[in-house]
């Protein structure tokens, strides 16, 4: 027993040893429409904090992020808020003069609301998803006078799975009461093209990296009649460790 516990230890030291945690904050603008809540979009700002594990082949993505958006009018506010939690194995496709390129299936699992401060018998729209996405990554070791800034973009597209949406009218109420109406939707690209990218680039400081960039994110969906989007820009800072 004590042999094979030994030889797993063995077996996964070599993946822990080799890990890249990275985490990131970023700030910039949101841009938000549900009409089950309001015809119209609300816009403000947008706040994020990520932590990403990279092994060899194997990446770890958690994410929390909110806005805190306005009406167009100005009179009614709209807050936003998501936990976003995936699981990539990405295959290296290209390795050479400095430029590396992985992609591999990703799963992820999304648990997030929208709260408008108006409406008062539907308030709170839920948003829940499990789906299978195409993850990509792509790097290049930028060189310097002998120092070293790796550009590094990813992306992240939905392809299939399975998602939550009340029907057009229903109320959550009805839940209460055993009453469901067609709430859990197949997602596909065709009635919800998604997607989450980042571009960063990194700098040196002793043996970690400052990431410094950019990371834009595209959510869309067409359920039962509701248009739902959430996107936003954002300056993001991140520290590799």
């Amino acid at each position: 027993m004590n042999r094979l516990v030994f030889m797993l230890l063995m077996a996964v030291m070599p993946l822990i040893a080799f890990a890249q945690k990275t985490y990131y904050v970023g700030i910039g603008a949101a841009d938000v429409l549900d009409t089950y809540l309001s015809p119209y979009s609300y816009k403000g700002v947008h706040v994020s904090l990520a932590r990403e594990v990279q092994y060899v082949h194997t990446l770890h993505n958690l994410s929390v992020s909110a806005a805190f958006t306005d009406s167009p009018a100005g009179n009614v506010d709209e807050y936003v808020g998501d936990i976003r939690y995936g699981v990539a194995h990405q295959f290296e496709l290209l390795n050479c003069n400095g430029f590396s390129l992985k992609a591999g299936p990703m799963g992820s699992a999304l648990l997030g609301a929208i709260y408008n401060s108006r409406n008062g018998n539907n308030p709170v729209q839920a948003k829940v998803a499990l789906t299978a996405d195409l993850s990509v990554r792509a790097r290049y070791d930028l060189r310097i006078r002998n120092c070293r800034f790796p550009l590094q973009y990813t992306l992240c597209v939905p392809c299939v799975g399975v998602a939550f949406s009340p029907n057009f009218g229903q109320s959550y109420y009805e839940f209460s009461l055993g009453v469901y109406d067609r709430n859990v939707k197949f997602a596909n690209v065709f009635n919800s093209p998604s997607l989450n990218h980042r571009l960063t680039v990194g700098i040196p400081i002793g043996d970690n990296v400052l990431k410094v960039g950019y990371m834009g994110r595209v959510d869309q969906s067409v359920f039962n009649h509701l248009r739902y989007h959430y996107y936003t820009h954002s300056l993001i800072i991140g520290f590799e460790l």
